[in-house]
């Protein structure tokens, strides 16, 4: 996957040593996952754009690794079928 990433992207494919650095770098809990978690408490602090970087900040950028947005994640798991039903 990295390396068809890199060929879309025009740009040479980093070395295997260096793609299992990073990935050992986010995944936090050291269980070969890498969980949307992980992913945010890595990225989420990101407030600064560059031109080549996919990531654009915005306001939401620190809700979204908040304790906030996880809870209100949980609530609407919770509570998926009836929140369902109402939609319907």
């Amino acid at each position: 996957m990295v390396g068809k990433v890199h060929d879309l992207a025009n740009t040479p494919t980093p070395a295997y040593a260096i793609i299992k650095d990073l990935f050992d770098l986010i995944d936090i809990r050291q269980d070969g996952l890498l969980d949307l978690h992980e992913w945010q408490q890595t990225f989420g602090n990101v407030v600064e754009g560059n031109a080549q970087l996919t990531i654009k900040p915005t306001h939401l950028t620190q809700w979204e690794n908040s304790a906030e947005y996880e809870q209100i994640g949980t609530l609407i798991a919770k509570n998926r079928k009836q929140l369902i039903e109402q939609f319907r």
